[in-house]
C-alpha cells in the first residue's frame, strides 16, 4: 500500500488529487484544523483527457466539520475542498498496483 497526504487551505482549494485508476479500492480519511468544514468527492474522469471533471459525492465527506474516513472504490481522482476554516488534512492510501 502506498500512502500520501494533502494538505488543503484556503489558498489552494479545491484540490485535484489523482489516483491510480487501476489501484483497486482506496482509503480517504480527512481531518479539518479549527472550526472548518470541507468536502470531499471523487471522479472517473480521465484527468488528463481534457474532458470536464464529473464530481461525485462521498456523502460522509460532505460540508463535514469533524475527523472522517471512507472507503472509495475504483477512482481516477478525488476533488478536496475547504469550504470554511484555517485547512484540511486529506491521507489516501491506495494499493501501488
Amino acid at each position: 500500500m502506498k500512502s500520501q497526504q494533502i494538505v488543503v487551505t484556503s489558498g489552494n482549494s479545491p484540490v485535484t488529487f489523482p489516483l491510480n485508476e487501476r489501484g483497486g479500492p482506496r482509503g480517504v480519511a480527512a481531518t479539518p484544523a479549527g472550526a472548518g468544514n470541507y468536502t470531499v468527492t471523487y471522479t472517473l474522469t480521465d484527468l488528463e483527457s481534457g474532458n470536464t471533471v464529473n464530481p461525485i459525492p462521498i456523502t460522509e465527506m460532505t460540508a463535514e466539520t469533524a475527523i472522517a474516513a471512507v472507503e472509495v472504490g475504483p477512482a481516477t481522482g478525488i476533488i478536496i475542498t475547504l469550504n470554511s476554516g484555517t485547512s484540511v488534512t486529506v491521507d489516501v492510501t491506495q494499493s501501488d498496483v
